[in-house]
């Protein structure tokens, strides 16, 4: 065997390579550096209340800026559904990998403030672009302010950590291999409204055995 051949390395297509049980999924690299034959989960989160408002599964090698789209409609509806005469989605904040000329033309074409983080790309060169130009200069100068670092902290607090309990915590990361992607989503779409309800009953909770503050001037009673 050629020794060069050892150190090339493997090539592997969706278009080799599809489960027999499972169709939808496709080859994708984990966090972890594995190759799998996988999906896509994708939530969207209330940064007010932290109520997860929108799942979807999709394929795994949908790039995040197209797979957004699908969320945010989905999150949409849910928002509409359960507040019809509510402003629904205004802002829109996620981390860089969303981050694209496109997606955020068309989230200010929809009227949505945007706070993506932008990744390190250069200098770049606008001529003939100054739509795509105002809406990435738009989106800089409000992740730079005061309003989108709370939001990007509250992102990592609120979104992140929901999905970890999920997936996680709940044992929802692993699914058997002969799973469409239906039988995929009907799981979190179960534990996922357990974790919402379970934010509405501590709101609730707080407010009937919430701490009085103390008055100025008060003793403390040390009586036995």
């Amino acid at each position: 065997m050629d020794p060069k051949s050892r150190k090339k390395r493997k090539k592997t297509s969706n278009a080799d390579w599809t489960h027999p049980h499972d169709p939808d999924a496709r080859v994708t690299k984990m966090k972890d550096g594995r190759t799998h034959l996988a999906h896509k989960a994708e939530h969207t989160v209330d940064l007010e209340s932290g109520a997860v408002v929108g799942v979807t599964v999709q394929a795994a090698d949908t790039g995040d800026t197209t797979s957004m789209v699908e969320t945010l409609i989905v999150a949409a509806e849910q928002l509409e559904a359960v507040q019809p005469e509510g402003p629904g989605i205004e802002e829109v904040v996620g981390d860089k990998g969303y981050h694209s000329n496109q997606t955020l033309t068309d989230l200010k074409a929809l009227g949505l403030r945007s706070y993506i983080s932008e990744p390190d790309r250069g200098r770049r060169c606008w001529k003939g672009k100054l739509t795509v130009r105002d809406a990435v200069y738009g989106n800089r100068r409000r992740i730079r302010g005061a309003r989108g670092r709370r939001l990007l902290r509250c992102r990592g607090e609120l979104l992140e950590r929901p999905f970890a309990h999920v997936c996680g915590s709940g044992k929802m990361k692993r699914t058997p291999k002969s799973r469409s992607t239906h039988q995929i989503l009907g799981p979190p779409c179960l534990s996922v409204p357990g974790l919402s309800c379970g934010l509405a009953w501590d709101r609730a909770r707080s407010r009937r055995q919430g701490r009085q503050p103390r008055e100025a001037g008060a003793e403390r009673s040390d009586a036995p």
